[in-house]
């Protein structure tokens, strides 16, 4: 599973086997699924270690598409912005903030000084930063089912995240 690639990772890059982790991980941006945080995580350590802005850019952009929450969705999109102005790439960072608006993925960061910092006329005339934090979850099957099982259910399971 997920947790296993990331075990995979965490030791090609022990290893010094960094062009077995890149291929990799290029073979799965290919697929375009979502791989679990803690291999995003190895990749974006690698790439910071060895400072691979270029590699770095790519994990966040598939990260912004992929996430499993809105919230994770929003975050990898910030960072995919802000590392596309290191790269001196300021149209590759407005078409990502104009795919975040698109998606909804709107936030304070983004809104206020990604877009600022762009200057450029994006989606609308006004696009409303959503607020970070919970709300309520509706209840739904998956509790219910969690519960049957006797799972010990924690906030995620009764809240989700919005922002």
């Amino acid at each position: 599973g997920v947790a296993s690639l990331a075990m995979v990772l965490h030791a090609l890059h022990q290893v010094g086997e960094r062009h077995t982790s890149l291929t990799l991980l290029k073979q799965i941006l290919a697929i375009g699924v979502d791989i679990s945080g803690d291999a995003y995580g190895g990749w974006l350590a690698d790439c910071q270690a060895t400072q691979d802005v270029d590699n770095e850019l790519v994990v966040w952009e598939h990260m912004l598409q992929t996430a499993p929450n809105h919230g994770l969705r929003a975050a990898a999109g910030n960072m995919a912005v802000l590392r596309a102005f290191d790269l001196n790439q300021t149209a590759r960072a407005i078409q990502t903030l104009a795919t975040m608006e698109e998606h909804g993925l709107g936030n304070v960061l983004s809104v206020v000084r990604l877009r600022e910092r762009c200057s450029a006329e994006l989606v609308g005339n006004r696009v409303i930063a959503s607020p970070l934090g919970w709300k309520p979850r509706q209840r739904s099957v998956g509790i219910r089912q969690a519960k049957a099982a006797g799972r010990i259910l924690s906030k995620w399971d009764y809240y989700k995240e919005v922002g």
